[in-house]
């Protein structure tokens, strides 16, 4: 028993990462899943990450696969989505590049699609 109380102690005091929900489900994501972002149907092509001493970085490329791209005017740009989190204060802001803009991800942005 004394183990145990040992380890839980540990644990407690380790500095764990803890993000917002949002930010959680875009981190989830993989090659191949497919999200809705403001009523569009994107899919995961690309998966990136990168880290150096001051922020970690998780690229996502995507394609629009709700028809709408081939409406609209092509972008020079494919979507993507960038996840830089500064590890200084822990803050962690998310944007998705889509149709040449660049705009933030707030809560419940993107709803992901169950995976087959």
């Amino acid at each position: 028993m004394i183990w145990f109380l040992q380890f839980l102690c540990q644990w407690w005091r380790i500095d764990r990462v803890r993000v917002g929900p949002t930010t959680g489900r875009l981190i989830a994501l993989n090659i191949g899943d497919q999200f809705i972002y403001r009523e569009r149907l994107f899919k995961v092509v690309d998966r990136t990450v990168n880290g150096t001493a001051l922020t970690n970085t998780i690229s996502l490329s995507l394609n629009c696969v709700d028809g709408k791209e081939a409406q609209e005017k092509k972008s020079p740009e494919p979507p993507s989505i960038r996840i830089v989190q500064c590890i200084h204060d822990l803050r962690t802001i998310a944007s998705i590049c889509c149709d040449g803009q660049s705009l933030p991800i707030f809560d419940d942005d993107v709803m992901k699609l169950k995976s087959k």
